[in-house]
């Protein structure tokens, strides 16, 4: 019984604590949505404080951000700026889930009608705001990411 128990605290921890994601270059994430047919537009560095790149992405169903900061503290502070924002759109009925590891965190909120996802790697970020009948297709461009 001891043996299934420490066995069942080593993989939560090894899932939840030691997994590390890699973060990713503004070139990178080019590269990786060049042929699905979204719209990517350089953005002019004075969108965000602190950037030193950002990419927006629109589809038709959701818009993305993918934002690099010049340090990991400013990345945080502004990945909680989003996921306060996020908070203006619960309604009666959301799911909402969040998860945190050794260089990562993600939020994500489903509403009635929106998926709202935010993503800290280092000291990037991944802002998504989209309809809630395209969350197949977000999670996909989030799996491609890797974030």
């Amino acid at each position: 019984m001891k043996k299934k128990i420490l066995v069942i605290l080593y993989m939560t921890f090894l899932l939840t604590g030691c997994f590390k994601k890699e973060s990713l270059t503004v070139e990178q994430v080019k590269e990786k949505i060049n042929d699905l047919g979204y719209q990517v537009y350089d953005v002019d560095l004075g969108l965000h404080e602190n950037s030193e790149g950002i990419l927006l992405i629109q589809d038709e169903k959701f818009n993305s951000e993918y934002i690099v900061l010049n340090s990991i503290e400013n990345a945080e502070e502004l990945f909680e700026s989003y996921v306060n924002s996020y908070q203006d759109y619960k309604g009666k009925s959301n799911r909402e889930s969040k998860s945190k590891a050794k260089n990562y965190r993600t939020y994500k909120l489903i509403t009635a009608d929106k998926y709202l996802y935010a993503s800290r790697v280092e000291d990037t970020l991944l802002i998504i705001m989209g309809e809630k009948n395209a969350k197949d297709k977000i999670d996909e461009y989030i799996k491609l990411l890797g974030y």
